[in-house]
């Protein structure tokens, strides 16, 4: 499984697997099949999680945080 960090607006809102190894596919995944907003980023993970908070599902259909943490 290949890790996938999930950016809205330059903010980290979520990692994923996936067997994928094109970053192109998984968004196109997320945004069909799981519902993300189609203004997702999708990137290769790195190592370590980037800054940010891990947002719920529902924020990250809608794109946008619906509660401040």
């Amino acid at each position: 499984m290949n890790a996938f960090d999930v950016f809205i607006d330059g903010t980290w809102v979520n990692r994923v697997f996936d067997s994928e190894t094109d970053p192109d596919e998984v968004k196109r995944s997320l945004v069909n099949h799981d519902g993300y907003c189609a203004g997702i980023e999708v990137k290769r993970g790195g190592k370590s999680i980037p800054k940010g908070q891990c947002w719920r599902e529902d924020e990250i259909q809608c794109g946008y945080r619906t509660v401040r943490r």
